[in-house]
C-alpha cells in the first residue's frame, strides 16, 4: 500500500486533550516513526473508530457460555484447507497420534459440504480450532453474527461425525508503528467482538490483541473478566521483529490470569526453554521452513539446495513430514527432560536423505 507520507507529525489526527482515550487509557505519542499505512487506515476509519471507544465504554459485563477449558497438544499445526501439502503428514500414523489437533483458518472453509468432504477424505483429527487470524482487509468484513451464525452450522454437521470444534474470537490488527488511537481502538473491537459470541454454541478461545503493555493487560483483564479460561496471542510479527521482551511479558499476563496460554505464529522451538508458561503453541512455519527446503534438526535449521536431493516427487512434504518429526522428537525430550543443546534429529544430510528415499 503507497501512501503519501503526510500528517506524520500528528498521526492520531486528532490532538491528545481532545482524545477520549489519554490519560484514562493512553498514555500519549511515543517517541517512535509511526507508519503511514496505520495514518491512513486511521483516517479512512475515524467515525467508526470513534464509535468504537464509546461502544466499549458502555460495555456491560457478560460471561461466556462455553469457553473452552479442555486439553491440547504441546503443538498445534495449521494447515492450508487449499493446499494439500500441509496435510501429507496426515499418512504418517505416529505423527497423526501425536498432533491430533489441527488449526485452520475460517476464511479457507468455504462452503460447509466441501470442509466436512475433505475432513472425511483426508481423514482429518477429529479435534479442530477455527482461527480468525487472517489478512486485515477480511477481519474488517467479518461480522461476529455471521461468524458465529456459520459455527454453529459447521458444528451441527460435524459433531455428528465425531469431530470437536473449537473456534477462536475474531481476530484484530494491532501494529507496534500504528498511531495509539488506533491500536487502542482495534483492541477495544476485538473485546466488543468478543463479548458478542457470548452466546456461542462452540468452545471458545480469547484472542489477546494490544500493541504495547497496557492494550494487552486491558485485553488480557477482559477476557479473563467474561470467563475464558484459554487466551491466545498472535505473535508472529513479534517473531519477525524479534521483539521478545513483549511476547514473554503477554505470556506472563496470561499465566497470572489463570489461563491456559496458546502462541499462534510463534516459531522458535529454541524460545520454548526459555520463556516459561507457552502451554500450547500452533504456526505454519514446519510447511514454509520445507518450501525453501529448511530441514529441522531439532533446535536448528539447515538448509540444503532441492535441486541437489536425490527425489523429486513430493519433495516439499517429504521435508515438511520430517520437520514435524523433528518438533515431535524434540517435545517428547522436553518431557523426558533430557534436552540438549545439539539435539539432532539426523546425523547428517545424507541420513535425511536416505531415509525420505526409503519411505517413499
Amino acid at each position: 500500500m503507497k501512501v503519501k507520507q503526510k500528517n506524520l507529525n500528528k498521526p492520531c489526527l486528532i490532538s491528545c486533550n481532545e482524545c477520549k482515550l489519554y490519560t484514562k487509557y493512553c498514555n500519549g505519542l511515543k517517541n517512535i516513526k509511526y507508519s503511514s499505512e496505520g495514518i491512513y487506515v486511521l483516517k479512512r476509519q475515524l467515525p467508526k473508530i470513534l464509535n468504537t471507544i464509546d461502544w466499549f465504554e458502555n460495555l456491560e459485563t457478560v460471561t461466556i457460555k462455553t469457553p473452552f477449558n479442555g486439553t491440547l497438544p504441546k503443538f498445534i499445526p495449521q494447515i492450508g484447507l487449499n493446499d494439500k501439502r500441509t496435510f501429507y503428514w496426515l499418512f504418517d500414523p505416529s505423527l497423526k497420534e501425536t498432533f491430533n489437533t489441527i488449526m485452520i483458518r475460517f476464511d479457507h472453509i468455504g462452503t460447509i459440504k466441501t470442509l466436512v468432504n475433505k475432513l472425511i477424505k483426508y481423514r482429518f483429527p477429529k479435534k479442530i480450532i477455527i482461527s480468525t487470524v487472517m489478512p486485515d482487509n477480511k477481519l474488517d468484513a467479518l461480522n461476529p453474527s455471521i461468524y458465529v451464525t456459520k459455527l454453529n452450522a459447521i458444528n451441527r454437521i460435524m459433531s455428528k461425525q465425531g469431530y470437536m470444534l473449537i473456534a477462536t474470537t475474531i481476530d484484530t490488527y494491532t501494529y507496534i508503528d500504528d498511531p495509539p488511537l488506533l491500536s487502542w481502538s482495534k483492541t477495544m473491537e476485538s473485546i466488543i467482538k468478543a463479548h458478542k459470541l457470548a452466546n456461542s454454541k462452540i468452545p471458545l478461545i480469547g484472542i489477546v490483541k494490544g500493541a504495547d503493555k497496557k492494550q494487552i493487560e486491558l485485553s488480557i483483564s477482559k477476557l479473563s473478566e467474561m470467563g475464558f479460561k484459554c487466551l491466545a496471542f498472535t505473535c508472529r510479527e513479534l517473531m519477525e521483529q524479534k521483539n521478545y521482551n513483549l511476547l514473554k511479558f503477554t505470556v506472563n499476563k496470561i499465566h497470572a490470569a489463570g489461563s491456559k496460554c496458546l502462541l499462534i505464529g510463534f516459531n522458535s522451538l529454541r524460545l520454548l526453554t526459555r520463556i516459561p508458561f507457552i502451554d500450547y503453541f500452533s504456526g505454519l512455519n514446519w510447511f514454509r521452513s520445507a518450501i525453501y527446503g529448511r530441514i529441522y534438526l531439532g533446535l536448528k535449521r539447515k538448509k540444503t539446495n532441492l535441486k541437489n536431493l536425490r527425489f523429486k516427487v513430493r519433495r516439499t512434504e517429504k521435508i515438511a513430514v520430517q520437520n514435524l518429526r523433528a518438533i515431535k522428537l524434540l517435545l517428547e525430550s522436553f518431557e523426558k527432560q533430557t534436552l540438549v543443546e545439539n539435539f539432532c534429529l539426523r546425523g547428517d544430510m545424507d541420513w535425511v536423505v536416505q531415509d525420505i528415499v526409503q519411505n517413499e
